[in-house]
């Protein structure tokens, strides 16, 4: 399965270790556009989709089942974040992926809203 990373996933970031034995499959961004910003609670991103701005740019991974498990600890799985399946436009191709999104129902008051985050600009 793919996995679609942004934030602290991301190679030269703290929580990249966990994707160390994965293949990184490119560098690509969503086809369908989000909100992205800060956590009031610490140094990482949200990806939300109430607000959609942007597309998100970030990393491709093939992942198996166990990194799987270990991404959902990390990511406060379904409480913190839930799974979105989402479209990668990835060197002119299409493809299919996981990527972790802000739950917006059970955590509404964590995001920072005066914080819309551009990693890449």
């Amino acid at each position: 399965m793919n996995i679609f990373v942004y934030g602290t996933l991301m190679t030269g970031f703290k929580n990249n270790y966990l994707l160390t034995n994965c293949q990184l499959l490119g560098f690509g961004e969503t086809k369908e556009k989000f909100g992205l910003y800060s956590s009031k609670y610490g140094n990482f991103p949200f990806v939300i989709e109430s607000i959609k701005n942007d597309t998100i740019k970030g990393e491709l991974y093939k992942i198996d089942e166990y990194t799987l498990e270990q991404l959902d600890i990390l990511e406060g799985y379904p409480n913190l974040y839930i799974r979105k399946e989402v479209i990668i436009k990835l060197d002119g191709k299409l493809k299919k992926a996981i990527m972790y999104i802000k739950n917006e129902s059970t955590y509404p008051d964590a995001i920072d809203y005066n914080q819309k985050l551009d990693f890449w600009e």
